[in-house]
Order: C-alpha cells, then structure tokens, then sequence
C-alpha cells in the first residue's frame, strides 16, 4: 500500500510540474514597417509566414510579410480584423464587413484572396450576427454578449456557464474540449465545451491558446479613459492560480498572438508597433 501511495505521489507530482513549465522567451523586436504604429491585433498565417493586423478599432487588414518585410493593405472594411480567419493554406482569409444604417449595425462575410486582394461576398450585409467561424470551422463558439453559442456542425448549444454576465473573447481549445472568455464581473473564465464547470482563470483580456493546456493574455490597467500598463501573462487550465508573467520591454504590452507552432508570439504596444518574440516550451 504504501508503495502505491508513493507511486501516486510522484504521478502527481510530475503533472504539477509539467503544468508549471514556463516559456523562455527572447527579446521582443519591433515588426519591419511597424514604426508609425496603427497596426494592432495580430494574427498569424498557418505557416508563420505573414502576419494580419488591423487599426485599433478592427478595421482594416494589413498583410505583413515576415520575410521580405513588406506591407500589402487587404481590406479597409469596417471590422475586417475582429474574428478574422486564414485558411489552412494561408492563401485566403475570411473576414467581417460591417455596415451601419442609422444605428443598426449590419454585417457581412467576405472571402480575401491574399496574394491578388480579390474579395468576394460569402455573405450579404444582415441584422443577424455571423461570424467569419461559420465559413472556416465545425466546431466554434460565438456570443451575443448575454450568452454563449457552441457551433458543432448543424447543432447549436446556448450555454450560460456563470449565469447572468457578460461574455467576450470566447474561444475553443485545439483538442476541442475547453472554451475559454472573459466575463465582465468574474474575470477570465474555463469551462468544458458543454458549459460546465467553470474554473477562474484570473483577471485578465484578450486570451489566447497556446495548445490545449497553456493560454496566454494581456493583463491591463487603466486610469478609466486609457490603458496605462498592460503585461502579457500564461497561465494553465489544470493550474490557473501559477502565473507567468513575460518581459517584453515595453510598458504596454497587448492582444497577444501564438503562432502556429508555439514558437513566436506577436503583440502590440499602446502605438501599435508590432513586436515578435521567439518562443521556446
């Protein structure tokens, strides 16, 4: 017995450690063609080879070459850059359009063609909320503010996994088991892809999937008209309360992205110069 006791406590132990593995990270450096600012919320290609941002308020699509450097403008649609999505082969994107009449918002899916700027309309301007997912994904979550929807193919499951709150920055993991938000009064939120269980994550904006365990987001502070100081901070859904919090150089750290393979992350400061970091797990 006490063999076995002793067994499970070196299982246990090897998992608290491989949850509380932190990233090292390099030095941040600033994107070429970046220096002006105005570009913000990136998010990287399926290869890591081009970067999209849009201006603080998600309009527009800027296409940043990691390569070469250069700057190609895709969009400037109203809402381009909030939920954007990139085929796997990089090759297209998929992207809002909003359309304001009178105090109505209305909202349209376009398909961008990246290396020719060619867009086609997937979906014509309407009252109903969409979401760039419903064209990429089968599995995906949407909300309207009040409440959450899983997409699973043709079923639609409305969850409510802190009852009556706000919802934001919702997100499934990669394994598909997990969705991840943000609510107005109880922070930054992990629950099952049923809606159950939801665990705190911390106070926290705008998080992102590293892999199925880890996330990554911006913890920032305002003075109730701007933000004057924001770090970007993982943390791991089996062990929420360890947190990591990164140097980057800058006192204003933001919308955190991860690259594909977990190698690079790309953030903005409050100018929206473009910083990329390497990454090692």
């Amino acid at each position: 017995m006490r063999k076995i006791v002793t067994l499970l406590a070196i299982a246990v132990l090897g998992l608290t450690t491989a949850a509380a593995q932190q990233l090292r990270v390099g030095k941040a450096t600033m994107l070429s063609g970046t220096s002006e600012g105005g570009c913000y919320h990136a998010v990287f290609s399926p290869a890591g080879d081009y970067l999209l941002t849009s201006a603080e308020n998600y309009d527009g699509l800027l296409k940043h070459d990691l390569k070469s450097g250069m700057k190609t403008r895709l969009s400037q649609a109203r809402g381009a850059g909030y939920g954007v999505r990139i085929s796997r082969d990089g090759k297209q994107i998929t992207a809002n359009r909003f359309e304001y009449r009178g105090n109505l918002r209305y909202t349209a899916i376009d398909r961008i063609q990246v290396r020719s700027g060619k867009t086609t309309v997937l979906r014509a301007p309407q009252r109903e909320q969409v979401s760039p997912d419903a064209e990429t994904a089968q599995l995906y979550v949407t909300t309207n503010g009040y409440e959450m929807t899983v997409h699973n193919g043709a079923s639609e499951t409305v969850i409510r996994p802190n009852g009556e709150e706000s919802y934001f920055w919702c997100s499934v993991s990669p394994d598909g088991k997990h969705i991840m938000y943000v609510t107005a009064r109880h922070g930054a939120q992990v629950c099952d892809i049923n809606g159950n269980n939801p665990v705190f994550m911390g106070i926290m904006n705008a998080p992102q999937w590293i892999d199925s365990e880890r996330v990554i987001a911006m913890r920032d502070e305002d003075n109730g008209d701007q933000v004057v100081k924001s770090s970007l901070v993982v943390r791991s859904i089996s062990n929420p309360r360890e947190v990591q919090t990164l140097v980057t150089g800058q006192k204003i750290s933001m919308y955190p992205a991860v690259s594909a393979d977990g190698r690079r992350i790309a953030f903005n400061n409050e100018k929206g110069q473009i910083f990329l970091m390497e990454v090692e797990q």
